[in-house]
């Protein structure tokens, strides 16, 4: 069995042709020493040197009580840790409780419960997970936290969670020293980049917000781009999101040129594969674009001001280029020629830990290691459950516009409610830790009528009640409707209430140009998750924009039928009322279907019709059947084929230079089999040719 080695960072040689070969570069553009001390910052180093010895001996202390050992301690036989797994942990405060000590339920390879893996397996594993340096063979493998054991403090909210109580007080009281001897070398002496940046980072660990605010008051009137992107992380640390947004990008504009592309690039957080080296960014005009694009579409939330996955980006970047501003920090080396672009490219793909897992100094001696211990200790990275990831696709971001909800997976692959334990390989190039829950809405459908300059847009979208967690038939308020038609130009346009279990239905007019639509709702005071749908459209033309004397149709849109009734309203206004919130429908229910006609007056005859047909393909033995007439064709068409001596008589004139009719009917349709099916609507006049809408569905 291979040892589930994840925990114990190292680049161990039997994988090192293989993570070559196959495991993603931690190639990024160097940031990490752009704000190196001068030579008269060398006191204020030697003191901020002695802190992180304090605070790093500190957490091996920390470690060692969490795991009942001291710090001599280190497993040498890879299977005492399955014999381990009822050890007391021990947390904040001194209590203890049973825990596995192994945490994770995911590993880098030779994941727990699991076959050996082989080759494959491996190599599958590498591609997804490890991110290993450009400059040798040093890797780092972040993991899942496991889910059904308690957690640690989350360090990533607090970096002394990362010491138990004991030691943390201590830490407190002496980095408030230093940090109150650092700010007063900064204000006797020439500001220095680097010291205004030390002491914003102590500042934020030390959660003194208020200094690291008051110490970047200069910044207002500042045309360093240091000074506001600093303000932009305190003011992030602080939870001004909105404030920290608008200091971030002060900074990219106020920033040279060539930093502000490098710290702009997303395309290392858009690679679906996550392999292959990361090229230096392109400051083009379409990757500018892309990059655009890729902000407005991460950002979770458009309805609340600020965004967070923007935010969390550039917080990311001041992280590693303040750690990096010296060769360690409290605990790791951030020597990039020792391979630490590894760790670099973690912190900005997944953001920093939740907690690092330290097998001991032994372990740290006796690995088999390349580097000769440069970058012990050598610590597992744990994530916990409940992160996001939002980056779309490349893909996406080269056509917006045809971005489906369907194609977003935000916490595991499709069928997988968790990605540690029924889906361990299973890693995004990125993700991040939103500050309340936020699902998935399922995809709903999508209605564009025609106007004579806008389109009508409609949306509908079932409210799941198992998704938002509020019961049966409990009121959702403030549910909104967003238009993008650009990056950073997103509005709302449209505003409603629903009720869980039913579908909530959203119209407005829109202009008749590609465009995402955003439907979303709050989380309610974090008391329920906040829920959104995200996708493209492409509408139709608007109807001033019809050759004179030509005609056409909308497509059609699938209605419920409330109980008893034969006859549905054949206005926009009372038809999309009844709009399904899903193109998937129940087996044995009526189908109600609206559509327009555009360009044919009301007192025309006109031909219409309307058919439904099978689009699952059937097994062999079924087609074998078919052709020797012992099986019947399950996708044979539905058809229903008449003729009106005047269109305005059973459907609704709603006006306008290009007249528009609207029609609704009933069909019965509970025999249909269940699959896949298109339904097309059809209307020729004039002895001209007929013109189609047609719209996709599926029968359960």
């Amino acid at each position: 069995m291979i040892y589930s080695g994840c925990r114990v960072l190292l680049a161990a040689t039997f994988l090192g042709a293989a993570s070559t070969a196959f495991a993603q570069s931690a190639e990024l553009p160097v940031l990490s020493w752009i704000i190196p001390p001068s030579h008269a910052d060398s006191l204020s180093v030697e003191r901020i040197t002695a802190f992180h010895t304090a605070w790093g001996a500190a957490w091996r202390r920390s470690e060692a009580a969490r795991h009942l050992l001291d710090e001599s301690w280190g497993l040498e036989d890879p299977p005492r840790i399955a014999r381990r797994a009822t050890d007391d942990f021990i947390v904040a405060g001194g209590t203890s409780r049973r825990i596995n000590v192994t945490f994770s339920n995911a590993r880098c390879w030779g994941v727990d419960g699991l076959p050996e893996p082989g080759f494959d397996s491996i190599r599958s594993t590498l591609r997804h997970r490890w991110l290993v340096s450009s400059y040798n063979r040093f890797g780092v493998c972040p993991t899942w936290f496991g889910e059904r054991v308690p957690r640690p403090g989350d360090e990533r909210l607090s970096l002394d969670e990362a010491l138990v109580a004991d030691e943390r007080e201590s830490i407190r009281r002496q980095r408030a020293a230093l940090l109150a001897t650092l700010t007063d070398a900064l204000g006797r002496g020439t500001p220095s980049r680097f010291l205004r940046g030390q002491v914003i980072r102590f500042a934020v660990d030390q959660g003194d917000t208020a200094t690291a605010l008051a110490t970047l008051a200069a910044c207002a009137g500042s045309a360093d781009w240091w000074c506001h992107f600093l303000q932009g992380y305190a003011l992030a640390s602080a939870g001004s999101l909105p404030a920290a947004e608008e200091a971030f990008r002060a900074a990219m504009t106020l920033a040279p040129p060539e930093l502000r592309c490098r710290l702009e690039d997303v395309s290392y957080l858009t690679d679906e594969r996550g392999g292959g080296r990361h090229r230096a960014a392109q400051c083009t005009p379409a990757s500018r674009a892309a990059a655009a694009w890729a902000w407005t579409l991460a950002d979770p939330l458009w309805m609340q001001p600020g965004n967070e996955r923007l935010v969390e980006h550039f917080v990311r970047h001041a992280q590693v280029i303040l750690r990096g501003s010296l060769p360690r920090d409290e605990r790791h080396s951030w020597s990039e020629r020792d391979g630490n672009d590894a760790r670099r490219a973690m912190i900005l793909r997944y953001g920093w830990p939740s907690y690092m897992w330290w097998n001991g100094p032994k372990t740290d001696s006796t690995r088999v290691s390349f580097d000769r211990n440069k970058n012990a200790p050598y610590t597992g990275y744990e994530y916990f459950p409940g992160r996001l990831h939002l980056m779309p696709p490349a893909a996406a971001l080269a056509n917006p516009f045809d971005w489906e909800s369907s194609a977003q997976t935000w916490m595991a692959p499709p069928g997988h409610d968790s990605p540690s334990v029924n889906a361990p390989l299973w890693f995004p190039v990125e993700h991040f830790a939103p500050l309340a829950p936020l699902v998935l809405l399922p995809e709903g459908q999508t209605a564009m009528l025609r106007r004579q300059q806008t389109i009508l847009l409609g949306t509908a979208t079932l409210l799941d009640v198992a998704l938002l967690r509020r019961g049966a038939e409990r009121p959702v308020s403030d549910i909104t409707l967003h238009v993008a038609q650009a990056p950073d130009s997103v509005r709302m346009v449209a505003r409603a209430d629903g009720e869980t279990g039913r579908p909530v239905v959203l119209t407005a007019e829109i202009d008749p140009r590609p465009s995402v639509i955003g439907v979303e709702l709050s989380s309610s005071g974090s008391r329920w998750p906040a829920a959104r749908a995200r996708y493209g459209v492409r509408p139709p033309a608007a109807l001033d924009a019809m050759p004179p004397g030509s005609i056409a149709t909308s497509a059609p849109v699938l209605l419920r039928v409330p109980g008893g009734v034969q006859q549905l309203p054949s206005t926009p206004e009372g038809a999309l009322h009844w709009m399904y919130g899903t193109t998937t429908l129940r087996s044995g229910e009526p189908l109600g279907v609206y559509w327009e006609t555009y360009g044919i007056a009301p007192d025309e005859p006109v031909e219409l019709a309307v058919w439904i047909q099978r689009v699952t393909r059937q097994n062999p033995l079924r087609r074998l059947g078919i052709s020797l007439n012992i099986a019947t064709d399950r996708n044979t068409p539905v058809a229903v084929h008449w003729t009106e001596a005047r269109l305005g008589a059973t459907g609704t004139d709603l006006g306008g230079p290009v007249r528009i009719i609207g029609r609704s009917i009933v069909l019965d349709v509970g025999r249909l089999p269940a699959g896949d099916y298109v339904i097309e609507v059809a209307a020729r006049a004039r002895d001209a040719e007929a013109v189609r809408g047609q719209r996709y569905f599926t029968v359960r």
